[in-house]
């Protein structure tokens, strides 16, 4: 008997969004009519069962946390208590640790065919992942008639703690069976970002991308000679204007993004390009980077919206 249970919502269009509780996971977006025979275009990369996502190394459309990106040492200072995180990425911290969330069975807690929306829920015991305070997360996707997937975060401990939670998914506009996203146009609007050191750990500088590679405000394609795994600060975080617009000439599918997080991390790789919105990596070494601590019963709540022309 298969553990994993498979929810598909569907939209008046034709649009698809297909996610299994293994890991609150997309599992797949699939655009009506995009394809040269006519049929659905899948648009995110991912594996064709369950199953197949615990052998699975690279995050495809995984729930992350809880705290996405990276922690220099796994280690950071939290009233005045020194908090050490599984070093999984050794000497560092990588989405948590070794017992990923992306691996665990979440609850359905709600499940609505006609209004095409699904809770996912996951008890997270004090200590997990070396974290402090029981936390009970709740993340909920919603797929609308406008075409927009949006995916709603609710966290809280019963003790101090940090949340970084994201969503992974790897977009393709050309297809899931393409074999790069490089010539994508991409636009964003995020006039500063983050550098960092060789273990991809901020330095705590916060500077502008004006004039160099990774400046996107004015739109360009991405392109393949240079791999992007950046923290971009956004400019002006809004559910109403996207953060960033990807778009294929290919297929004529574009993409915007919109969200009430701080910060995204672009990343291009494995035949995909992740926009996962975020608070800073490393946010809890860094007072200068806004704040990813929540106190005992503070409500950590964050909307994401991925909404598709076509």
């Amino acid at each position: 008997m298969n553990p994993f249970s498979v929810y598909t919502l569907t939209n008046k269009n034709g649009m698809e969004v297909t996610l299994t509780d293994l890991g609150a996971t997309v599992m797949d977006i699939r655009i009506p009519g995009s394809d040269l025979r006519g049929e659905a275009r899948s648009v995110v990369l991912g594996y064709p069962a369950p199953e197949d996502y615990l052998e699975g190394q690279y995050y495809f459309g995984a729930m992350v946390g809880r705290y996405a990106n990276r922690i220099k040492g796994g280690v950071f200072e939290l009233d005045g208590v020194s908090v050490q995180m599984e070093q999984n990425e050794f000497p560092n911290t990588l989405h948590g640790g070794f017992d990923l969330y992306s691996k665990r069975i979440w609850a359905v807690s709600r499940f609505s065919a006609e209004e095409g929306a699904v809770t996912f829920h996951l008890e997270s015991p004090d200590g997990d992942q070396g974290l402090p305070g029981r936390a009970r997360i709740d993340v909920s996707y919603r797929l609308t008639d406008s075409n927009r997937l949006v995916i709603h975060y609710q966290a809280v401990s019963d003790k101090t703690t940090v949340f970084n939670l994201t969503n992974h998914s790897y977009f393709n506009l050309n297809g899931s069976d393409a074999e790069s996203a490089a010539d994508h146009d991409l636009r964003m609007f995020c006039e500063k970002y983050t550098p960092t050191d060789a273990e991809l750990i901020p330095t705590g500088e916060i500077l502008s991308v004006t004039g160099t590679q990774l400046d996107f405000n004015a739109g360009k394609k991405i392109g393949s000679d240079f791999v992007y795994d950046h923290n971009y600060v956004i400019t002006a975080p809004s559910l109403t204007e996207p953060f960033a617009v990807l778009h294929s000439e290919k297929t004529g599918i574009t993409l915007r993004a919109y969200t009430d997080l701080p910060a995204v991390q672009v990343y291009t790789g494995n035949r995909g390009v992740c926009l996962e919105t975020q608070f800073f990596p490393d946010s809890p070494n860094h007072p200068n980077f806004p704040s990813t601590v929540f106190q005992a019963g503070q409500i950590f709540d964050r909307t994401t919206i991925y909404e598709f022309l076509f």
